[in-house]
């Protein structure tokens, strides 16, 4: 602060009694001369400079006020006996079973590969039909003559697992779909590499087992390869991220009765796709 506050002043010394000075007669000639020191013009001088020094000094910091929660205990407690018992019976029911975790699915090539045939059947016994497969397929950029051939034949076609198509145990395909007018081959990876001039093998093979229909080979891994070659649209790349986002994105997802245990599984299996 710049400013100093100064007590009114006189020309002489203010008044003072003593304790011995206790007489009616001094008190009275003291109180007069104390009168007499504070004038009215010397006050209104004193609180001209009191109110200068005020607009010095800073506001004082106004501290948030503090707000006191009410005390609910019996509210707590009735929401946790209420929640304790809904949990309880939800995981009689078996909400939270989660049985892919219980079959040690994991990061297994070979079991993860098993369980996305089964949904990509239309035969299969989840009662899917060839929903699951044609919402994967209308994701992905195959060939024109081939994706006609899917729309106009939508349930009719064959699921099979580590096929050998040519006879050739070094072209063991993971996922053969057999259709009408289409062929399609899947080759599954979530941590194996890929093997020697593996695709090139796989696509030929492909194409040969076709047998003059429509084909295409789709490379399924956790992340698009950097590198891949694609040749006329034969060679498709997808993730399996693309497999789940696919499936939930199509409009069947919301028809399915989502209670029941066979949409629990594949939303299940779905969250495991995604984190591949």
């Amino acid at each position: 602060m710049n400013k100093t506050m100064k007590a009114p002043t006189t020309s002489n010394a203010a008044p003072r009694l003593t304790v011995h000075e206790t007489s009616p007669e001094r008190l009275s000639e003291f109180f007069a001369e104390l009168r007499l020191h504070f004038l009215p013009e010397r006050l209104t001088s004193f609180l001209a400079e009191y109110k200068n020094l005020r607009e010095d000094i800073p506001p004082p910091v106004s501290k948030p006020e503090r707000v006191t929660a009410p005390h609910r205990t019996k509210d707590l407690e009735r929401f946790f006996d209420d929640f304790r018992g809904q949990y309880s019976n939800l995981k009689k029911e078996g909400a939270f079973i989660d049985l892919w975790e219980v079959a040690c699915l994991g990061r297994d090539e070979l079991r993860n590969t098993s369980v996305l045939a089964w949904f990509l059947d239309p035969t299969a016994s989840h009662g899917f039909g060839a929903e699951v497969f044609h919402a994967w397929m209308s994701s992905l950029p195959l060939p024109t003559e081939l994706a006609d051939k899917l729309h106009s034949r939508p349930a009719n076609y064959r699921v099979s697992t580590e096929i050998c198509p040519l006879s050739n145990q070094k072209n063991r395909f993971d996922i053969e779909v057999d259709g009408n007018g289409f062929y399609l081959c899947i080759e599954v990876k979530i941590d194996a590499g890929e093997g020697d001039q593996q695709l090139e093998r796989y696509r030929e093979a492909t194409g040969q087992r076709a047998c003059g229909d429509e084909w295409a080979l789709i490379y399924l891994t956790p992340t698009p390869p950097p590198d891949l070659a694609i040749q006329d649209g034969r060679l498709v790349s997808s993730t399996w991220k693309d497999v789940s986002r696919s499936v939930r994105a199509h409009p069947a997802w919301k028809k399915w009765a989502q209670h029941t245990f066979p949409f629990q599984l594949l939303k299940q299996f779905l969250q495991r796709c995604e984190q591949f």
